[in-house]
């Protein structure tokens, strides 16, 4: 997708997606176009993601794709390790 000229550079990691359905509103309006950034570092905790799952089968536009809210659950190993107990879209 051409960015207009704002002077605001994206870096290649980010990508556009257009968002179908209405799951999200009002935040994100049915048909919005949002900006994304692949595998982005630290926390997703309370943040908005799109989460690609081979459970979820539009048959609409055939996408694997959803676009929710991230919250986890962490529990820890005996030796201190933090690990995903749980993931709620």
């Amino acid at each position: 997708m051409e960015v207009p000229e704002t002077g605001k550079r994206y870096p290649e990691s980010y990508y556009v997606v257009q968002i179908m359905g209405e799951s999200m509103e009002p935040e994100i309006p049915n048909h919005s176009l949002c900006i994304f950034e692949a595998n982005p570092q630290g926390s997703r905790n309370g943040l908005i993601v799109l989460a690609n799952s081979r459970y979820i089968d539009d048959p609409e536009t055939q996408g694997h794709f959803t676009v929710k809210y991230y919250r986890s659950e962490k529990n820890q190993t005996a030796d201190g390790n933090l690990f995903n107990e749980r993931i709620i879209l």
